[in-house]
């Protein structure tokens, strides 16, 4: 079973094209998966740039993370180390402050922004699971959250008698928040939904 995620950027439900992604290292279980999709969202409403919007809560990602000579450093989320993202960050600003091509500091497991084609593609390759999110929409798609630990997809009628929800129409926050209310209650240990901290559920997005 992967832990790989990635949510992919758009700006509206109209518009096919991707402003980016953001790949996580273990953040590709369902819930946790789920609630950090809400949590960008969520900060990225009204953004006036989602990108540089994108990069700022990124950021602010942090994490004390030690070495194997138990030295400590604080990491965060950012743009990807990768020539392409970084030349076409330069392109899309070209007086953009230097901390955000700075990646020295910067972790994977708190998020790498890809804004490029190639390293996009990239990021799908390695992805387990993924999100879509609309920004100005404040809509979100989850239906590729939900696995079985062989990789199929989640079995349609079991969400529909179990859940009572369609899994893979695109959802507002309160409804998601709605269905991992419903997914606190489904105990089946083939999908994805138990594999949190401590095997408890996260809860809900206030």
């Amino acid at each position: 079973m992967g832990q790989r995620l990635v949510i992919n950027i758009y700006e509206n439900k109209e518009d096919k094209k991707r402003m980016g992604n953001i790949y996580y290292h273990w953040e590709g279980f369902t819930i946790p998966g789920i609630i950090e999709s809400i949590k960008l969202l969520k900060y990225l409403d009204g953004s006036q740039d989602i990108i540089l919007d994108t990069l700022d809560y990124l950021h602010n990602n942090k994490k004390e993370k030690s070495n194997f000579k138990n030295s400590k450093r604080i990491v965060h989320g950012g743009l990807t180390d990768k020539q392409s993202d970084i030349d076409k960050l330069m392109e899309l600003y070209p007086e953009i402050d230097k901390k955000y091509l700075n990646t020295e500091c910067v972790n994977r497991n708190q998020g790498l922004l890809s804004i490029s084609k190639a390293d996009m593609e990239e990021s799908d390759y390695w992805s387990e699971a993924s999100t879509d999110i609309y920004v100005k929409d404040q809509l979100i798609d989850i239906g590729d959250m939900f696995f079985d630990d062989i990789g199929h997809t989640f079995d349609d009628s079991f969400s529909s008698e179990k859940l009572d929800i369609d899994l893979y129409d695109l959802k507002t926050i309160a409804e998601t928040n709605q269905l991992i209310e419903k997914l606190k209650v489904v105990q089946n240990s083939d999908i994805w939904l138990l594999e949190q901290e401590d095997g408890r559920f996260v809860g809900t997005i206030d």
